[in-house]
C-alpha cells in the first residue's frame, strides 16, 4: 500500500514535468519556425560578382515579390569593414569603389556593370558586392559578399552619409519616406 501512495504523489508531479517539457519544446520549434518564416523571402535575394574583360554584379531577386531600397556596392575583398566605413569609401571615392541604388527590384535577375568602378591591384584585392535591401516586410537586410545574410538596420545610415536618390519616380516610394 505504501508504493501505491508514493506512486500517487509523484505522477502529477512527473505529469506536470513532461508537460512543461513539452510546451518549452513547442515554445523552441514556434521560435524556430518564425525565424525560418522572417528569413524565407530574403534568403532568395542573392547577389555575386566575376571578373571576366568586366566586371558584372549579378542581382537576383527569386522571390514571388518585390524587394526595396536595394543598395548595391563594391568592397574590397581584402577587409570586412564596418557598414560605416564601406559607405564612406562609396560616398568618397565612388569611381574606385560606387554603388548602385534600385528602389524597387521585382523577381528577376539583374546585371550591373561595375567595370568604371572595378579595382584590381597585384596583390589580389579587388571589389566585391556587399547588398543591402529591405524585404516587403519591412525588415532590412545585408548580404556580404561570403554570402552570409543578417538583418542591418541601413536606411538612416545612408541618410546619415547623404545619399540622395531623388531621381525615383512619383509613384515609388523614395528612401527619404523610409524609416528603420
Amino acid at each position: 500500500m505504501k508504493g501505491w501512495s508514493l506512486f500517487a504523489i509523484l505522477a502529477p508531479n512527473i505529469t506536470a514535468l513532461v508537460s512543461l517539457a513539452a510546451l518549452a519544446f513547442n515554445i523552441h520549434t514556434q521560435r524556430q519556425t518564425n525565424k525560418r518564416l522572417e528569413r524565407e523571402q530574403a534568403s532568395n535575394v542573392t547577389i555575386y560578382g566575376y571578373l571576366n574583360d568586366h566586371a558584372v554584379f549579378i542581382l537576383e531577386n527569386a522571390s514571388n515579390v518585390p524587394i526595396y531600397n536595394v543598395f548595391v556596392m563594391g568592397v574590397s575583398n581584402n577587409k570586412q569593414l564596418p557598414l560605416q566605413e564601406d559607405l564612406t569609401n562609396c560616398k568618397f571615392n565612388p569611381a574606385i569603389y560606387g554603388y548602385e541604388y534600385i528602389e524597387v527590384l521585382p523577381k528577376l535577375t539583374l546585371n550591373i556593370d561595375f567595370t568604371k568602378r572595378f579595382s584590381t591591384s597585384d596583390d589580389g584585392e579587388h571589389t566585391v558586392p556587399k547588398l543591402l535591401f529591405t524585404d516587403s516586410q519591412n525588415i532590412q537586410w545585408r548580404r556580404l559578399p561570403n554570402g552570409h545574410l543578417e538583418k542591418c538596420k541601413y536606411v538612416n545610415q545612408l541618410k546619415k552619409y547623404g545619399f540622395s536618390f531623388t531621381d525615383a519616380g512619383s509613384n515609388q516610394k523614395h528612401l527619404d519616406e523610409v524609416t528603420d
